[in-house]
């Protein structure tokens, strides 16, 4: 078994991402001290640095991953639960036991080069799993003596394996491993990432296109030490595992053809509301989106959706869960708040929110101040109704202010001279006439 170091954060973003957290969101690049006490170790907290040794500002998943930012995935396990991660791993295809603990952000726990080829198999298939085994058939002469039967299974939704994917394209285009792909690759499209131990005892570069998967491991059995001790320097996952991988897969792809990864991205929460649950769903479910659903008293015909969460046109990782409210057709009986002195717009807002509808009526008041203002309210507030009641309110509305009166035409001036014309044409003149809306 062999630190990983950051090549184990595919395995936190496809934990986070199955939680609905979203590769935009913006972490802290800060290193130091993460103060949560579930990071802790024999009384002392965890501390984190990143690969470079210098902090960096706050970003999204996609740079953190490219970059290999170490502080924001230890914050952003947080968010996700290390037990969750253990579990994602484990699915994905990593057989080594797996504390719950926060260092497997980093990779601190130590998995086979065989089990991390696994696990990344399973993001190249789209989420589907299949078990490693060695031998395929045995033969002898054209009889088949023995013949695997593959045992393979959908552990993550391909829509998050989809995605995971496109934050992966990363490190190979402009992130850790840019410099080795950037010339000298081939025609197909590649993932992977690179991973560095901590004192530089080994590093990896694991990655895939849709047809083959490799990971590299190189470091020293038994206990090791650090790869400057043999090199004279530092290296990392980029400067030695990485290119070991490409010179092996330049060999390996030779004869497959270039075949292109599944799109990927988040998807828009539809607007349900008002619907029928049946249709509710078709059009959740058009969204590679599941559905929960909850009967709630409610005015409108049963069976209608009457609130969802998240909002419409809300941008979610897909997969998630829209939870709708869906009407039992019996309105709930609601208290009308005091409208009265409110503004129109504060009275809509107040009522609305409770179901119920205005009907306005104006009177004319000599006051400018009462003007837009609720003067009486029918039923009186305190009354009990039924959801999708109405209520009138009489709103006051001002005098009208006199226009102003219209500026006389000027003589358009005359060209070359600066003069009016004489006696015929003026300019053509325009005037504007703004009327204001009585509510």
């Amino acid at each position: 078994m062999h630190q990983p170091g950051s090549s184990f954060k595919p395995y936190v973003l496809t934990a986070a991402f199955e939680q609905g957290i979203l590769p935009t969101a913006i972490y802290s690049g800060v290193q130091g001290v993460i103060p949560d006490p579930r990071c802790m170790t024999n009384g002392q907290p965890w501390v984190v640095t990143n690969a470079e040794g210098t902090s960096l500002g706050s970003m999204n998943l996609y740079d953190a991953t490219a970059y290999s930012v170490n502080a924001v995935f230890a914050r952003l396990i947080l968010d996700v639960g290390p037990e969750n991660v253990v579990a994602v791993a484990h699915e994905m295809g990593i057989t080594t036991p797996l504390p719950a603990v926060c260092a497997l952000a980093t990779g601190s726990v130590g998995i086979s080069p065989l089990d991390q080829a696994s696990g990344y198999q399973t993001l190249a298939d789209g989420g589907i799993h299949c078990k490693p085994f060695a031998v395929a058939e045995v033969l002898r002469g054209d009889q088949i003596l023995y013949r695997q039967r593959p045992d393979c299974q959908q552990v993550v939704p391909a829509p998050i394996a989809n995605l995971v994917n496109d934050l992966l394209k990363g490190p190979v285009t402009y992130g850790t491993a840019a410099s080795v792909f950037s010339s000298g690759w081939g025609k197909w499209p590649i993932r992977g990432k690179t991973g560095t131990a901590q004192d530089n005892t080994e590093v990896w570069f694991a990655g895939y296109t849709p047809q083959v998967v490799t990971a590299v491991w190189v470091g020293s059995q038994g206990r090791p030490y650090p790869l400057a001790d043999y090199w004279g320097y530092d290296v990392f996952g980029a400067t030695v595992a990485a290119p070991i991988w490409k010179a092996f897969m330049l060999n390996v792809l030779q004869g497959y053809p270039a075949e292109r990864f599944p799109a990927a991205g988040l998807t828009t929460v539809p607007n349900v509301i008002g619907k029928p649950l049946a249709e509710a769903r078709q059009l959740i479910r058009g969204a590679h989106l599941q559905t929960a659903a909850q009967v709630v008293p409610s005015y409108l015909p049963a069976g209608t959706v009457v609130t969802q969460l998240p909002s419409a046109g809300t941008q979610v990782v897909p997969t998630q869960v829209v939870t709708v409210s869906v009407s039992n057709g019996v309105a709930p009986i609601v208290t009308l708040p005091d409208v009265v002195g409110s503004t129109l717009s504060s009275a809509n807002g107040a009522l609305g929110a409770i179901h119920v509808f205005v009907t306005v009526v104006d009177q004319a008041v000599k006051q400018s101040a009462k003007s837009g203002i609720v003067l009486s309210m029918s039923p009186v507030a305190g009354t009990k109704v039924k959801e999708g009641s109405s209520v009138t309110l009489v709103v006051g509305v001002g005098p009208k202010p006199s226009p102003s009166p219209a500026p006389s035409p000027s003589p358009s001036p005359s060209p070359g001279n600066g003069k009016g014309h004489g006696g015929g044409g003026g300019g053509n003149t325009a005037l504007a006439f703004v009327s204001r809306a009585v509510p």
